[in-house]
């Protein structure tokens, strides 16, 4: 699993600071500032821009914000999502 997160790491690492965005729209002033066409660039460009507005979070909110989003169906038969049914025998309905 190590080795999958540090893999994982550097491809984000390299996507951030080496893929040029070649079709990114400049504005006027971001060649005049020599703002490069990359993701972390242009990142830190927006976060000094004036009125930038970033919202304070914690881990477990921004994993479940990060989630696919899906549409699945319950029903005493179990859980149906993405073609796969999932069933609790020990489940019981109370009234």
């Amino acid at each position: 699993m190590q080795n999958f997160e540090k893999n994982i790491l550097r491809c984000i690492i390299y996507y951030n600071t080496a893929n040029i965005l070649e079709y990114y729209p400049f504005t006027e002033d971001m060649p005049e500032k020599n703002i490069k066409p990359y993701s972390n660039a242009l990142w830190d460009y927006g976060c000094s821009l004036s009125g930038t507005n970033l919202i304070s979070t914690n881990k477990e909110r921004l994993t479940l914000c990060l989630l696919p989003r899906t549409l699945g169906t319950y029903s005493r038969n179990g859980l149906s999502v993405n073609k796969m049914h999932y069933k609790n025998d020990a489940f019981t309905i109370c009234w």
